[in-house]
């Protein structure tokens, strides 16, 4: 009987509003009638309103005028009455993405009616939204089960578990915010970047296309991320000029980011175009004379093109600007190590493994000091082996130049067997033009004169 009345309001109003409009004169008692009828419907029933029912009869700005006029106009109410007036107010503020006003609403609701479940459920949801206080794992499950049709809801599970890391959670829920509302731009921009934090570049790409494509250039850092998470998928899935593109988009969007620029500056290096990189590590530089990224991107530049003692101001420049950085500390080592300093260069690397054990280029970097240092109180090869075989263990392939280093380092070891073994798989995994390389280091290997310190000099693929 309940849902019988609430229809026939809703059908007589939208009826109304198409083919009775009242005259001017009528007006007042019009807004009077109107709002005794949404109380009737959201008020007085002993059951909550079909809300979404009401959301597609009046629109949210409607509806919230409506409710409004009834909280200012009527003072019979009761305590309960008033906050389910509140509650519809809060969703069709959400459904503005006016989530301050909302959480006003939902606390009035819950003032106003401490046994109000429902509007408690969803206020725990949205202040998850605003950062406040996280609702509980069994709060979750209630909000899953209760607005699995609510894709505000929803998105805000979303977002605690994109929080937490639990990438497959994100998927799962925003599968579901989209089942709700194919146009939710919130759930496709969170589904994106959990399918980037997989390596699902694919995926990751599907929706920061659909996002970018119905989102209007509203400019700042939350529309600059997808620009560049959308590079960064476009990159890992080969498609370079496509990504320098969309780097660029972000570095229009948010010009205060230097990031994109930043990947910018990788792309070129990685094309070998290192005419344009420093050009652009040179304007980074400029632009952004405080950020460590922007100074480690002109290292990096300096680095590639064997400029090691520039290399070297600017990393420790970026170092001091940022000391926590693992990868700072790497570039630092190999400059050191192709300078020669093998004391520096294996006091950088330890530096870089302090701040990050698995920072797989200080790995390979302070093995192949440890096994080719002319220094006897830093030549090491049996540590060498260990630290080279552990950089090995972190890819899921093998890489060609660690393989290099751990072929080295069983041979300074004096285990040919390892180190001819280490080295053919480098060879299988090298590019074509790395290859040569390769193969003058294995007749090294075999090569008992060639193999005595010093005189090989352990010839290796470069490793950028």
């Amino acid at each position: 009987m309940a849902n019988t009345v609430a229809s026939l309001f809703c059908c007589l109003l939208a009826a109304r509003a198409v083919f009775c409009a009242p005259p001017a004169s009528q007006a007042a008692k019009s807004k009077a009638a109107d709002s005794e009828a949404l109380v009737a419907v959201l008020a007085d029933r002993p059951d909550d309103p079909d809300d979404n029912e009401i959301l597609l009869v009046f629109s949210p700005e409607n509806l919230i005028s409506r409710c409004s006029r009834a909280l200012a106009d009527t003072h019979a109410l009761s305590a309960g009455a008033r906050a389910k007036l509140h509650q519809a107010r809060a969703r069709a503020y959400l459904r503005l993405g006016k989530l301050q006003m909302a959480v006003s609403d939902l606390d009035a609701a819950v003032t106003l009616d401490p046994t109000y479940r429902k509007a408690r459920v969803l206020r725990a949801a949205v202040k998850l939204c605003v950062n406040e206080d996280p609702p509980t794992s069994a709060e979750l499950n209630v909000l899953g089960r209760e607005y699995a049709d609510e894709p505000v809801v929803l998105n805000a599970i979303a977002m605690r578990e994109l929080n937490a890391g639990h990438n497959r959670a994100v998927l799962t829920w925003c599968g579901k915010s989209i089942a709700a509302d194919g146009r939710n731009l919130l759930a496709r921009k969170l589904r994106a970047k959990a399918n980037y934090m997989k390596g699902a570049f694919a995926e990751c790409l599907r929706d920061a296309d659909y996002y970018l494509d119905h989102q209007p250039v509203t400019g700042g850092s939350d529309q600059s991320e997808m620009y560049r998470i959308r590079g960064v998928a476009l990159d890992r899935l080969g498609q370079r000029r496509a990504a320098v593109a969309n780097y660029f988009m972000a570095s229009q969007v948010d010009p205060t980011d230097p990031e994109p620029v930043l990947q910018i500056c990788k792309i070129y290096l990685k094309e070998k175009r290192y005419a344009l990189a420093e050009v652009i590590a040179d304007r980074l530089v400029n632009s952004f004379p405080t950020s460590a990224p922007a100074n480690i991107s002109k290292a990096m530049v300096l680095t590639v093109t064997k400029r090691y003692e520039p290399a070297l101001v600017s990393t420790t420049r970026a170092i001091a600007l940022d000391p926590s950085a693992a990868d700072y500390y790497a570039t630092r080592g190999f400059c050191f190590k192709e300078l020669g300093r093998c004391a520096e260069g294996v006091t950088a690397y330890e530096a870089a493994l302090k701040r990050n054990p698995r920072q797989r280029d200080a790995m390979v970097g302070l093995a192949l000091i440890l096994a080719t240092c002319p220094q006897d109180s830093i030549r090491d090869a049996p540590r060498a082996v260990k630290v080279a075989t552990a950089a090995c263990r972190l890819s899921a392939t093998p890489e060609a130049y660690a393989q290099s280093v751990l072929a080295v380092a069983y041979a300074e070891c004096g285990d040919i067997e390892n180190a001819t073994r280490a080295a053919k798989e480098a060879l299988q995994c090298a590019a074509d033009e790395d290859k040569e390389a390769v193969r003058t280091l294995i007749r090294a290997i075999k090569d008992p004169e060639l193999r005595t310190r010093g005189k090989a000099g352990w010839k290796l693929l470069d490793p950028h």
